[in-house]
């Protein structure tokens, strides 16, 4: 089981998994419930059924028994041990991050064309700020997407209402603003191998 990180911080915690193990040794490191079996059966691709079972034992090692992975009517990930939970995968990457706190969790795998579709997240001002740099772009993208998971469904524009503000090193700022509603972000970002990783909560 190559978990990639395993770590507590005092706003979150992170399980990072690289999966490649077969659909059948997944199946048997998760022990499923009949109600989990007949979930994970009702994906078709073979990679979305190991993100489901990966999903699945990276919240039990957090929580450090076995739990109930259910879904709210928008989509959004809880279970009752937890407050707030997030979870995202790429390809061959899982994570799953647990929080008292909202937050968001979102992982990419590098695309090439990246620059071609950014017009769609991207306002003015951001396109000053990531310099055209591949990896800056990268990042806007996945904090924009683990900023909405914190938002429970509601709807709102990516160029618009999901401001960053400034990109550091490992970090970044920004904020959400949609009529009266004004929050803000702190985001830890990293990128291993190609896959570019992103944790948003909100700056008390």
């Amino acid at each position: 089981m190559p978990i990639i990180k395993l770590e507590e911080t005092k706003n979150y915690n992170i399980a990072l998994w690289s999966i490649n193990e077969s659909l059948e040794d997944l199946i048997k490191i998760l022990k499923p419930t009949n109600k989990e079996l007949e979930t994970i059966k009702y994906y078709k691709n073979i990679q979305r059924k190991k993100q489901n079972i990966a999903s699945r034992i990276l919240l039990n090692k957090l929580s450090k028994k076995k739990e109930e992975l259910l879904y709210m009517p928008h989509g959004a990930p809880y279970c009752n041990t937890f407050q707030n939970i997030s979870i995202s995968h790429s390809k061959n990457y899982c994570g799953v991050v647990t929080s008292n706190q909202p937050v968001g969790l979102d992982i990419q795998f590098k695309k090439e064309n990246i620059h071609e579709i950014s017009n769609r997240f991207l306002n003015l001002m951001e396109k000053n700020i990531t310099k055209n740099k591949n990896d800056n772009i990268h990042f806007v993208w996945c904090t924009k997407e683990a900023i909405y998971k914190t938002l429970n469904g509601s709807t709102c524009s990516f160029k618009e209402n999901i401001i960053i503000n400034n990109i550091n090193k490992n970090n970044i700022k920004a904020t959400f603003v949609k009529k009266d509603i004004l929050i803000k972000y702190n985001v830890n970002c990293q990128k291993i191998d190609n896959y570019f990783i992103t944790i948003a909560t909100i700056k008390k």
